[in-house]
């Protein structure tokens, strides 16, 4: 009776062939999970803007949404970590924990920013603004492309910005009328 089985030639090139797959596959599937998580975070961030403008317009209150890394307090450039929605009548941004709405969780791997007209949005009685501005969503590692982010209008409804083809998601500066690429710190 012969015994059949592989060589160890064969299964060392069964082995380099598949090494050789996974080190094409891995990259491409974090790519994937950067993306899934760019979309998730922006989708949550817009409804957390759609929530506190809508709870603005049925209570007739006045409703703040912030950056909290306690899920209790607004904290400046905290929207990475989480972020609240409340009740904020006299627009003081100090939440008391009987008026905190909803709390949502922050990114997993990027970094979230506000940019422009302050670090926190209030919403009057009719839905408005009092402070617009833009998000920005940076991926670890982010090249200019790879930027994504939400900008918020005077009426509180949010857009996503066209992006340049080479330089990334444009930036207004508040002080000059130029517009520069948004860039990741």
């Amino acid at each position: 009776m012969s015994m059949r089985g592989y060589s160890t030639l064969e299964l060392c090139t069964v082995i380099a062939l598949l090494s050789i797959l996974l080190s094409f596959g891995i990259p491409s599937f974090q790519q994937a999970l950067m993306r899934q998580e760019r979309e998730l975070v922006l989708e949550r961030l817009q409804m957390a803007i759609e929530y506190a403008r809508q709870e603005a317009l049925i209570q007739g209150k006045g409703m703040t949404l912030c950056g909290s890394s306690d899920r209790q307090s607004c904290e400046d450039d905290q929207w990475s970590a989480g972020f609240i929605v409340f009740e904020d009548a006299d627009h003081s941004t100090k939440a008391k924990s009987d008026q905190i709405l909803k709390v949502f969780p922050g990114t997993r791997y990027g970094k979230l920013y506000f940019a422009q007209f302050g670090q926190y949005l209030h919403f009057q009685t009719n839905g408005m603004v009092v402070n617009n501005g833009s998000f920005y969503y940076c991926p670890p590692r982010a090249k200019a492309l790879e930027i994504d982010g939400l900008v918020i209008s005077k009426s509180g409804r949010t857009y996503r910005p066209t992006k340049h083809p080479v330089l990334g998601i444009p930036l207004k500066n508040p002080e000059t009328p130029f517009v520069t690429p948004f860039i990741c710190r």
